[in-house]
């Protein structure tokens, strides 16, 4: 499998794809590599809300992964019920949030606006320019 070892330049979401990763190699060479990295959001509230919420969810045209788990918020010494809401495309999730919290305003949502090369860089340690090791098979396909 070859590897690639250069500088990041960019991270973004590509519909479909997962996220397009620019590395500028040790030669010069640019290469945009992709990478599958679903996103997760969380929404919070009432029992029968989340319920409603997980009903909506399911019949959305392409169904996120769902999960009811407890967290901790920053402000709340207790951890509190939430629904994890996965999206396999990272391009589909602001969408999926906007047309959630439109249908409900009253739930309170976690990570639902974080930029993708943020998420990136919590899951992976990246940050822009950083020196990275990949290694992506022939099609661009990052494995590690």
């Amino acid at each position: 499998m070859p590897e690639y070892v250069g500088w990041l330049l960019d991270i973004y979401a590509v519909p479909g794809e997962g996220l397009a990763l620019w590395l500028l190699d040790e030669n010069g060479t640019r290469r945009c590599l992709r990478q599958p990295f679903p996103v997760t959001f969380y929404a919070s509230g009432p029992p029968e809300r989340l319920r409603s919420l997980w009903r909506f969810l399911k019949e959305q045209p392409q169904p996120p992964v769902l999960a009811r788990l407890e967290r901790r918020d920053l402000f709340s010494p207790e951890p509190i019920s939430v629904l994890a809401i996965q999206v396999a495309d990272a391009a589909a999730q602001p969408l999926l949030f906007q047309r959630t919290a439109a249908a409900f305003p009253d739930l309170v949502y976690y990570d639902a606006d974080l930029p993708v090369s943020l998420r990136h860089a919590a899951a992976f340690g990246t940050f822009p320019l950083a020196h990275c090791r990949v290694q992506a098979d022939e099609t661009g396909q990052v494995h590690t």
